[in-house]
């Protein structure tokens, strides 16, 4: 706990996630916090390890997570003109500290009705993306104070038209996402509490998109 001036009333009762609700629901049991779990390659003894990722499917996971977008361009229409024009969007990023995480994933599969067979042929084509939900809250130091930079970072980040850039060892490292997609933004605060927003969030995985000539 850092050190704080004095007659400075600092609030350090925040927490990720409104303890009463998860205990209400039996979420608090399924909580774990983030630990790689490393198996070396073999008889490899260069420090790479296999990890496998399955074991942290459908986990909610208290990890850290650092999300950045740059700055880009977009068009937005300009009603004196009665035209688009391209317009430059500030970047963001914002540190989110003890987030609960749930990454799961769907396969992409192409199924064929055949006349006079009951059921259908299954294709299988590939994984499909991984879904991610996000739960925490941000909070100011003090009980007074709302952190207003942060929800403004927050929601730049919400509402961007690119691509976010995601830093987080669990979805880096475990399941090689570095880039997501939101898809779902949702807020909300506890009775009596300024100084602390909630919120929950839902991605997909991004990849860079390949062609080859």
């Amino acid at each position: 706990m850092g050190q704080h001036p004095k007659g400075r009333d600092i609030n350090y009762n925040i927490i990720t996630v409104d303890t009463a609700a998860m205990v209400a629901s039996n979420i608090l049991s399924r909580v774990k916090t983030y630990q790689l779990n490393r198996t070396p390659k073999g008889d490899d003894m260069s420090g790479k390890y296999d990890i496998d990722a399955s074991q942290y499917l459908g986990q909610l996971i208290q990890t850290d997570v650092t999300l950045t977008v740059d700055d880009y361009q977009t068009e937005e229409f300009d009603r004196n003109t009665n035209s688009y024009r391209k317009v430059t969007i500030q970047g963001s990023t914002i540190q989110l500290k003890a987030v609960l995480v749930d990454v799961s994933i769907s396969k992409e599969i192409v199924t064929t009705t055949i006349a006079g067979q009951s059921g259908t042929i299954k294709e299988y084509i590939c994984d499909g993306d991984y879904q991610i939900s996000f739960q925490g809250v941000i909070a100011a130091d003090y009980k007074k104070e709302y952190p207003l930079e942060d929800v403004k970072s927050l929601q730049a980040i919400r509402k961007a038209a690119v691509p976010v850039a995601v830093t987080s060892e669990l979805l880096n490292n475990v399941f090689g996402v570095y880039n997501i997609v939101v898809t779902d933004f949702g807020t909300s605060q506890q009775e009596g509490v300024i100084n602390a927003m909630y919120f929950t969030m839902d991605a997909l995985s991004d990849s860079p998109l390949e062609l080859k000539i």
